[in-house]
């Protein structure tokens, strides 16, 4: 689980870097 955690927060830091309103914070979803 902590590896899925990790490519969920990876996904939400590159999303936030793009800008991409629809992906931003999906890292903080559990």
């Amino acid at each position: 689980m902590g590896v899925v955690q990790a490519i969920q927060l990876d996904t939400g830091n590159l999303a936030t870097a793009v800008g991409d309103p629809r992906a931003r914070g999906k890292g903080l979803v559990i």
